[in-house]
């Protein structure tokens, strides 16, 4: 790939030389196929890409490039049973990096210097339209207090980070015990249930959604952008199970309690 964005794109993903990583590519592609030309029309980029896509499969074909499935020129990839039992053996090294907060970093960013050097002032302008608010200039990201701000939040994410490893066994020993309390009990607790269990099931797809991307599409599919969706479910799991325990808890002692003060009134001469 050559032209003008070509260094910029080689600075994304994992930042191999010579190489452009994960789904960043799909990216890098399109700028480079408009870049051609090709973009003036539907018809004209679609043929295109047929054409190019014809060419990528030939190549496979005759293993000048190594590929798996039948079709590899497509952004659906091919799978078949043995890479879903691959991805099922990958799923607990995403729960442990989604808990554990793995690469949550803490860091001020300026806007300005995300826009690029190119039409900077133009897109700036279009950012300060979108968001109804000037975009803050490179003073405002550097000096003292900002280093010992940081500083702080770093303190704070550790402290965080440590006890989230904790709060998650918690989470998990406290739905547990509601679980098989309530059912020791003969409680209905089908609100409760139906509450915790679509928030299991909410976690656990984008948890495999995840790990299949990293696993069968790019590596780069394992990050905190990708899980980010789920942490607050995480959260609202282990609060909402250690809640229910302690109500079941309290309930209990409570109905003990009042059984106790009916048995002293029975037996009262």
């Amino acid at each position: 790939m050559k032209g003008h964005n070509l260094h910029g794109w080689k600075l994304c993903g994992e930042r191999i030389e010579g190489e452009i990583n994960g789904g960043y590519f799909h990216w890098a592609l399109m700028d480079a196929v408009e870049s051609r030309g090709y973009y003036q029309n539907a018809k004209k980029v679609d043929t295109y890409y047929l054409e190019l896509a014809e060419e990528i499969n030939t190549l496979c074909d005759n293993n000048v490039i190594k590929a798996r499935g039948k079709k590899r020129a497509s952004n659906t990839c091919y799978f078949d049973y043995k890479d879903i039992l691959e991805v099922i053996k990958k799923l607990p090294k995403t729960i442990q990096y989604q808990y554990r907060l793995t690469n949550v970093e803490m860091k001020v960013s300026n806007p300005s210097n995300i826009l690029g050097v190119e039409d900077k002032h133009e897109k700036m302008e279009t950012m300060e339209k979108m968001t109804n608010q000037k975009i803050e200039t490179t003073n405002h990201y550097v000096g003292t207090w900002n280093s010992i701000r940081l500083e702080i939040i770093e303190k704070i994410k550790d402290i965080y980070k440590f006890l989230n490893t904790y709060f998650i066994y918690i989470s998990v020993i406290a739905f547990v015990l509601f679980i098989t309390i309530n059912i020791k009990k003969l409680k209905n607790i089908y609100e409760e249930f139906i509450i915790l269990g679509s928030l299991i099931l909410i976690y656990f797809a984008r948890i495999f959604i995840v790990t299949f991307t990293s696993t069968m599409m790019f590596r780069e599919g394992l990050n905190v952008g990708y899980l980010s969706s789920i942490y607050n479910i995480q959260y609202l799991f282990g609060i909402l199970s250690v809640y229910f325990f302690i109500k079941t808890v309290i309930n209990i002692k409570k109905g003990a309690i009042n059984e106790g003060e009916n048995n002293n009134i029975n037996t009262m001469p």
